[in-house]
């Protein structure tokens, strides 16, 4: 399959926000992008949870080749297709001075104590219409069970078991296993 994703290092330095991102307007610059991502998509929350427990290692960012483009070390350079509001939280924390102004003192604390990443592991896929489908799987809902599923109520209670009705759920799961009740 010629569209495989191929397995990268890459550091922030070499990945650009997608300035075509379906969650905003076409922007010209990445500090546009920067400004409307933590106006309205909750950057300084992501931030503070990257800050302080690093990313999720279950989600990598899918790039697409920044055509044409290398950095200063002649290193080939990146569009990031998954992941806009992350690498935009990393940025920030790398160089709060790109924040909005009014936002921008926030970001200073968190990235006071922030250890900074090294180079990040990510999936490199060779131009937007090979990304598309693996995007759609994330963002699109279920789609008749392809696409990613939310828990339900129970599912969650059972995973986080702070539930108030913990016992309750422990209790029909029993049930259930022994043949008592039905699903």
């Amino acid at each position: 399959m010629s569209d495989a994703p191929k397995m990268v290092s890459a550091g922030i330095d070499r990945i650009f926000l997608d300035l075509e991102n379906p969650r905003h307007d076409p922007y010209e610059d990445e500090a546009q992008v920067i400004e409307y991502l933590v106006r309205h998509e909750n950057i300084q929350p992501l931030a503070k949870d990257i800050a302080k427990n690093g990313l999720n290692p279950l989600e990598l960012l899918a790039l697409i080749p920044d055509e044409g483009s290398a950095n200063g070390k002649g290193e080939p350079t990146y569009v990031v297709a998954e992941g806009n509001r992350r690498l935009c939280a990393l940025k920030l924390l790398d160089d709060p001075e790109r924040a909005p102004t009014k936002q921008r003192k926030s970001f200073e604390n968190l990235a006071a104590d922030w250890e900074g990443v090294g180079d990040l592991p990510c999936m490199v896929f060779p131009d937007r219409e090979s990304v598309k489908m693996w995007l759609s799987r994330i963002h699109e809902g279920e789609q008749g069970g392809i696409g990613r599923k939310k828990w339900n109520a129970d599912q969650t209670a059972r995973h986080s078991g702070e539930s108030k009705n913990k016992v309750a759920l422990a209790v029909l799961d029993y049930a259930e296993s022994e043949g008592l009740i039905s699903s």
